[in-house]
């Protein structure tokens, strides 16, 4: 299973939460820590993901959480939506070989017969992929830090040089006025 640490954004009504996923690395990739203290960065709404997960525990609004994914769905997810429309075909060219006397004959009904197949085997593969999409869903698997120590974590938190009219949030760096 995949798992993934991110911060509760908002609770929902159905007992879900939406999760906020940042980057696993913090700073910038490729340098030192003490470089990356001094360098103003800021995170874009691109390198985030927000995703709906079970709220089983009951994590707040701010909480840090890791979220788990099953891996397996993706491949469950795949072979419902292929696997059933080529079995549809399949079945339906099947049933036009025998309809059609080995396709020496009628071909108009053969082609109707391989299409209602398909069109069957689309239908059972989608009735299948949402079943198994619902059951695959991510869930908050534990709270990392409840929303009062990622609070104080923050609250200690500070820039190593600040400058007063910095355009980049106080920071100091290449972005500094």
């Amino acid at each position: 299973m995949a798992e993934y640490e991110g911060i509760v954004a908002a609770l929902k009504e159905n007992g879900e939460a939406e999760v906020v996923i940042r980057p696993g690395i913090v700073g910038i990739p490729g340098v030192s820590e003490e470089v990356s203290n001094k360098v103003c960065h800021c995170t874009t709404d691109s390198s985030t993901v927000r995703i709906a997960a079970e709220n089983g525990l009951g994590a707040n609004v701010g909480d840090w959480v890791l979220v788990r994914r099953d891996t397996g769905a993706l491949v469950r997810n795949f072979l419902a939506l292929t696997g059933f429309p080529a079995l549809g075909i399949i079945l339906g060219i099947i049933g036009a070989y025998g309809l059609t006397d080995g396709f020496s004959k009628g071909a108009a009904e053969g082609t109707i017969v391989v299409s209602v197949g398909l069109f069957i085997g689309v239908a059972v593969g989608v009735g299948v992929f949402r079943s198994i999409s619902r059951a695959s869903q991510s869930v908050i698997s534990r709270v990392v830090r409840n929303r009062l120590e990622m609070a104080s974590t923050a609250a200690g938190a500070s820039c190593p040089e600040r400058k007063k009219d910095s355009l980049c949030d106080s920071c100091a760096g290449p972005f500094a006025a």
